[in-house]
């Protein structure tokens, strides 16, 4: 995990990774064929090897487990059966996480890109969600200064 390219790239995650016991970090992502809805993020606490599960053999189960995830009810564990899955709650917040990187962007003058990294870098820094920083931001409960 600490190999120069990952401390060049992510400089402050590869620390807290590598300080967390993490030596590989593996990110499949997750649909079917040219549709990704999110990522299975797989961690070791052993370098990576040749064999890793990011070969091209992994495919079929890609499919599978988004299924399997996208089938899964929000409430799975509480035992309410809404028929709303974790993917709906996701989609849900998602409007607000572009909403709140609008008005980065109004705030700071800046393009979108860099207002999604600045929103993502304030929910770093404050230990939170992407979606609970775009929350306050959008209900005006923080903003960004452009000084």
């Amino acid at each position: 995990m600490t190999s120069r390219p990952a401390t060049l790239r992510w400089p402050v995650y590869a620390q807290q990774a590598a300080a967390a016991g993490i030596r590989a970090v593996y990110a499949l992502p997750l649909g079917h064929r040219t549709v990704c809805v999110g990522t299975l993020d797989l961690y070791r606490e052993a370098p990576a090897t040749s064999t890793s599960p990011t070969s091209t053999r992994r495919a079929p189960w890609r499919d599978e487990i988004t299924r399997a995830l996208m089938a899964l009810s929000r409430d799975a564990d509480s035992g309410r059966r809404d028929g709303d899955t974790w993917l709906h709650g996701m989609i849900a917040h998602h409007d607000e996480v572009h909403q709140a990187v609008g008005m980065v962007m109004a705030q700071l003058g800046v393009a979108a890109d860099e207002a999604l990294a600045r929103l993502r870098a304030r929910a770093f820094a404050q230990g939170r969600t992407l979606m609970d920083a775009a929350h306050d931001l959008v209900g005006r409960r923080q903003g960004f200064d452009a000084g």
